[in-house]
């Protein structure tokens, strides 16, 4: 137990993150370390795959994990959900297939042949739930594509594709119930078209690894949901774009489910553009 107690915590932030400054992410993990009883370091993964490991190996105890990477690591028994951030009432967000105004690409039919910018293999709305709409749609991303490649970052991606070295790239974006793009869109600014969106997607979660003592969970779990810190809303808001966090519910990435099946099926005999519609 003693043992257990003064071994630091380490929270992991992966590089899709890298417009962060390591001092925010710091600075949000001090104002959990009273009310958690323990240090709690900062550390940084080189992408998602490099967080889920050091969450299997032990070098991160608690992570911020996207949604899919949430509900995989829950299912496989990796990691354990504990809170998810408030974030006024937008509680999801969306992915966006963008291109350029000036590319000519602005329909799904127009997607054969393009180069394809995409997030991480682990992003939610940078690579995974646009991916599986496009399968839902008929379209294989592996056939229409002529190149995909990873770039990291959600702002990499939006610069490739005003920038020319993308023809088209999914990144993330809000819209209201008539899907209205309304803010927070990755593209800022800038002027872009939107091709297609997919979701919603339900909100990141703050997990633990499933090797972290279930009393530490519940402790970390408590100083998220019930930080009485002064400089804790200030912290999150830095941090998180949000103003606290709620309990983690079982139910709040169960819509992620049915998408993430057509990133399963195979693909056999589809389109790699839709058909042509009947004449």
């Amino acid at each position: 137990m003693g043992a257990v107690l003064s071994a630091p915590l380490s929270r992991g932030l992966p590089s899709e993150r890298a417009d962060i400054p390591l001092s925010t992410f710091e600075a949000f993990c001090e104002t959990l370390q009273q009310s958690v009883g323990l240090r709690i370091d900062a550390c940084v993964f080189a992408d998602y795959s490099a967080l889920l490991q050091g969450l299997e190996q032990g070098a991160a105890d608690v992570a911020w994990l996207p949604p899919v990477l949430a509900l995989r690591s829950a299912v496989d028994g990796t990691a354990t959900p504990l809170a998810h951030p408030c974030r006024g009432t937008v509680d999801s967000y969306s992915s966006a297939l963008i291109s350029s105004p000036d590319s000519g690409i602005a329909d799904p039919v127009d997607l054969a042949g393009v180069r394809a910018a995409w997030v991480d293999p682990h992003s939610a709305s940078g690579y995974l739930i646009m991916r599986a709409w496009l399968l839902s749609q008929r379209i294989d991303p592996s056939v229409a594509f002529r190149e995909e490649q990873f770039l990291g970052t959600h702002e990499a991606v939006v610069q490739a594709v005003l920038q020319g070295d993308a023809d088209v790239g999914a990144t993330y974006t809000h819209v209201d119930p008539h899907t209205h793009v309304l803010f927070a869109s990755a593209w800022g600014n800038a002027t872009v078209e939107v091709i297609s969106l997919a979701g919603p997607i339900p909100s990141d979660v703050i997990a633990a690894s499933t090797r972290l003592p279930e009393h530490l969970m519940a402790r970390v779990q408590s100083s998220l949901v019930h930080n009485e810190d002064r400089r804790f809303p200030y912290a999150c808001k830095a941090l998180f774009g949000a103003q606290g966090f709620e309990p983690a519910n079982p139910a709040h990435i169960e819509p992620l489910r049915d998408m993430l099946r057509h990133l399963d099926e195979p693909t056999v005999g589809w389109w790699s553009i839709p058909p042509p519609a009947p004449t």
